[in-house]
């Protein structure tokens, strides 16, 4: 029996032993079965190399150069900023000094006629042979223009000085010769030679004022009388050597007997002007003879003279007196009288009241300003050209900056994510071996603590057998003992 029995002991603790040893056993293979396969050294070692690219390319996105590019275009606009503004103060002082050189120029071609003109125009070709065309009137543009500067400039007509009689006749004879070139420019040949220019002489201006004092003296109203005092003109003609048999010098506008002879300039022109204008379109109680006379047609070409000598001159009682000298032998009957009281010398103002050197210079001033004026207005496209482009370059340049920053970011973020993730998955490994391990010592814990009441269970069984086998005995002695 105790044999028996100390088999069975040793079985059971045989059994203990084993299943504590399984018991740990056991525990080992679940910690080790619940590491996350990424623990590998591959998977770990990939990750690693993951967010090392990740990182990388986040670093790579050269944000720094996009900048630069940005800065760099950015100072180039700048640049070109006052490279336009620059370009555009010369421009507009070239456009100023242009100005000025253009104004120049048209106050010295307008300081005698002020842009007046007198306009035939189609009319030019048919007045030869048909005068009466005049009654139509005259072309468009045809307009006088006074100069503001002669309304400052006083005038007493019938005592003029010789330089405002020479600019009075310079402005008569500029409206006459264009129109005397309005006809020469017909298509008809014979008209041509009818272009004789007028040609203010001294010789021409004196005949002039002394027609205007026989006039004078005459009394003669020439508003209230019919035609021409001859005899005032012939007395003139034979002072200068001239035919005096008749008037073949004369043309003339007389005006109100109210007529003063005190007078702006500027209004001495408008009288010239509008006694010029009456005689070429309000002429036909005349039978065209003023109009025919100033254009040098009809009869009044009688003989071809390179230029016909010419003066202007006023009287107090309203005549305003043209006088037209043809330098012909048949108007001169005595040559040497002639050659020795009439001075022939060219005085006549250009149209443009100037001379021409003045002309010359200012039109050189004139063309310079206007070469400096397109160089400086090229020089302004081109700055503004190189702006234009430059902008685009500058927004382009801001633009990948943008994109590149916004690569960056979302770079850095992408990164910031996976090292988030893998900072959780870390920490969810590290919880999940963590709550194993726990898991593996509350189990090996209970298995310990099972033994250990087995183990209690199994000495307690014993004890009570050796009890139960003592007392047996102690019966059994007690037995033998009876």
């Amino acid at each position: 029996m105790k044999k028996a029995n100390m088999k069975t002991l040793s079985a059971t603790a045989v059994i203990v032993a084993t299943v504590v040893a399984a018991g740990v056993a056991t525990t080992d293979v679940y910690a080790d079965s619940v590491k996350d396969a990424a623990s590998s050294p591959s998977n770990v070692s990939q990750k690693a190399a993951q967010k090392k690219a990740a990182q990388k390319k986040a670093s790579s996105i050269d944000t720094d150069s996009a900048n630069k590019a940005v800065s760099s275009a950015q100072s180039t606009v700048n640049s070109d900023k006052k490279a336009v503004k620059s370009a555009s103060n010369t421009k507009t002082a070239a456009s100023t000094a242009k100005y000025k050189a253009q104004s120049n120029l048209d106050t010295l071609k307008n300081s005698l006629t002020g842009g007046s003109t007198i306009n035939l125009s189609d009319k030019a070709t048919a007045i030869a042979n048909t005068p009466a065309v005049l009654d139509k009137g005259p072309a468009s543009g045809t307009k006088f223009k006074g100069i503001a500067s002669d309304k400052n400039v006083s005038v007493d007509t019938n005592k003029m000085t010789n330089a405002q009689a020479t600019e009075l006749s310079s402005y008569a004879a500029y409206l006459i010769n264009d129109m005397r070139n309005q006809i020469g420019k017909s298509t008809i040949p014979e008209q041509n030679q009818f272009s004789t220019r007028l040609q203010v002489t001294d010789g021409a201006i004196a005949f002039a004022k002394q027609v205007a004092a026989n006039y004078n003296s005459d009394k003669w109203f020439g508003y209230f009388k019919d035609g021409h005092d001859v005899p005032a003109i012939c007395k003139a003609a034979a002072n200068f050597g001239l035919d005096d048999t008749n008037n073949w010098y004369e043309d003339k506008e007389s005006w109100s007997d109210a007529f003063n002879t005190t007078m702006s300039m500027y209004d001495a022109k408008k009288m010239l002007y509008d006694a010029i204008y009456d005689m070429l379109f309000h002429d036909k109680l005349s039978d065209y003879g003023h109009a025919l006379s100033l254009l040098r047609l009809a009869g009044y070409n009688d003989v071809v003279t390179p230029a016909d000598y010419f003066g202007v001159s006023f009287d107090k009682y309203g005549n305003i007196h043209l006088i037209i000298i043809k330098p012909a032998d048949v108007y001169i009957k005595d040559q040497a009288k002639f050659n020795a009281t009439f001075d022939t010398a060219d005085k006549t103002l250009t149209g443009d009241g100037a001379t021409p050197d003045q002309i010359a210079a200012a039109q050189t001033a004139l063309n310079n300003a206007t070469a400096t004026y397109n160089t400086a207005s090229d020089n302004y496209k081109t700055a503004v050209n190189k702006l234009n482009a430059d902008t685009v370059t500058l927004n382009n340049a801001k633009e990948n900056a943008a994109n590149v920053a916004a690569q960056k970011k979302a770079a850095q973020k992408k990164a910031a994510q996976k090292k988030a993730a893998q900072k959780k998955a870390a920490q969810k490994k590290a919880a999940q071996k963590k709550a194993a391990q726990k898991k593996a010592a509350q189990k090996k814990a209970a298995q310990k603590k099972a033994a250990q009441k087995k183990a209690a269970q199994k000495k307690a069984a014993q004890k009570k057998a050796v009890q139960k086998k003592a007392a047996s005995k102690t019966i059994k002695i007690s037995i033998s003992s009876l």
